[in-house]
């Protein structure tokens, strides 16, 4: 079922230095305009995420406010079925003299919630803000943070239809971060529609279903969130695309001055891509330099199933100098203790200079590896083996040394 269609929007804003530039333009006819969506069409359908990405200005915030009735095109329709609630600015409507409590009744009526409905959800709300007894302080007293969670918190029990979200997943500590996050999934696994506008690349690819990247108001991909990401990379890095080289890869970018003509990654002891937690991962890398680059940086950086960004790093960040002429062939070893949890990686791979490949990219390959942790030996969870040590004492008899204990789930 669709909740939410948007077709064809168009909206434009008047660009002044003030009110008398205003005035000037007025009077002489000519105000400058700003396009801020542009021929912009899309559906939201029951049960999917939908990412938006884009760099700053190109309209991801004036595409939210439209699409929840906050602002109104110039041209084009959005149809709404359902109930939408939007969270473009948490806590809006807020009195700083007024209580969290007194805040907390006000909000949920802004957002569509009757009294009754407040009444029984008063206490799940308070639990999930986490913000205990000083809901009965003064919202002047709180922190932002305490502000946006308490606003979070609130809408996260408004129980819409659909979520408009813009940039509110950063909101409070991680644990506060992971509970949304959980509340979230489990909205649209009841039906729920959430757009999502992040600049956090990882969110997009793990919480998404689609994404769609916005350029200078217009969608310039959308798809598949992880090659909607690698489009947005690629635009980030404002270079031109190359014809994919003899390593076969065809998600990379790049200038193509330098290139990787063979990459491979395996366990020393394994002799595979299938690796133990903790083994030595080798990293053998065979570049080809078509000119001169005096301060060539190679980097690489492991996603864990999800696109989170587990471990990344380059030579300039190590310190290491690379200076190549045209024609030049390196190998590159990189040696690295791959202490992670099991489960399936990627690496991406890259060429430029400086410490970001946002500079000079000569080439940026996604996913151009693939290893996966097996398990052996003692067990752990997360993403990374931290190797912690445990000290055991009784209290007043202090026992010499340290021993391993058996942690029972």
């Amino acid at each position: 079922m669709v909740l939410l269609r948007a077709e064809r929007l168009y909206k434009r804003f008047h660009v002044h230095a003030g009110a008398w530039d205003m005035v000037c333009g007025l009077l002489r006819g000519r105000l400058r305009r700003r396009v801020a969506l542009d021929d912009v069409s899309l559906e939201l359908r029951s049960g999917e995420t939908l990412g938006v990405i884009g760099a700053n200005g190109s309209g991801k915030s004036t595409l939210l406010k439209v699409l929840a009735g906050v602002q109104l095109p110039e041209s084009g329709r959005v149809q709404r079925h359902g109930r939408v609630v939007a969270l473009l600015e948490l806590g809006t409507g807020f009195r700083p003299e007024r209580t969290g409590l007194d805040n907390l009744q006000t909000n949920g009526l802004l957002l569509g919630m009757t009294r009754r409905q407040l009444d029984e959800r008063r206490d799940a709300i308070l639990r999930f803000s986490g913000l205990g007894s000083a809901i009965h302080e003064p919202l002047k007293n709180y922190s932002s943070g305490m502000r946006m969670r308490l606003g979070f918190a609130v809408a996260m029990h408004a129980e819409p239809d659909a979520f408009l979200i813009d940039e509110a997943l950063t909101v409070g500590d991680a644990g506060f971060q992971q509970r949304c996050i959980a509340r979230l999934q489990a909205f649209t696994r009841r039906g729920g529609a959430i757009i999502l506008v992040a600049h956090d690349l990882a969110a997009i690819r793990s919480l998404c279903d689609r994404a769609v990247l916005l350029q200078h108001g217009r969608i310039a991909a959308a798809g598949a969130p992880a090659a909607v990401a690698d489009a947005y990379m690629q635009y980030l890095a404002d270079v031109p695309p190359v014809i994919p080289d003899a390593v076969g890869y065809h998600r990379g970018f790049g200038t193509g001055g330098v290139v990787f003509d063979a990459v491979r990654l395996q366990g020393e002891r394994s002799g595979s891509n299938r690796v133990h937690p903790g083994e030595v991962g080798r990293l053998c890398l065979r570049i080809h330099a078509h000119q001169a680059v005096p301060d060539l940086t190679v980097g690489f950086l492991i996603r864990d199933r999800f696109g989170h960004e587990v471990f990344g790093v380059n030579s300039a960040q190590l310190g290491k100098l690379l200076a190549v002429d045209a024609g030049d062939r390196l190998s590159v070893t990189i040696r690295v203790p791959l202490e992670l949890g099991v489960g399936a990686y990627s690496v991406a791979l890259a060429l430029h200079t400086g410490l970001t490949h946002e500079e000079t990219c000569f080439q940026w390959l996604e996913h151009a590896l693939q290893f996966e942790v097996i398990p052996r030996g003692a067990m752990f969870s997360g993403v990374a083996r931290l190797r912690p040590e445990m000290t055991v004492s009784r209290e007043g008899e202090p026992v010499a040394g340290s021993r391993r204990v058996g942690l029972s789930g």
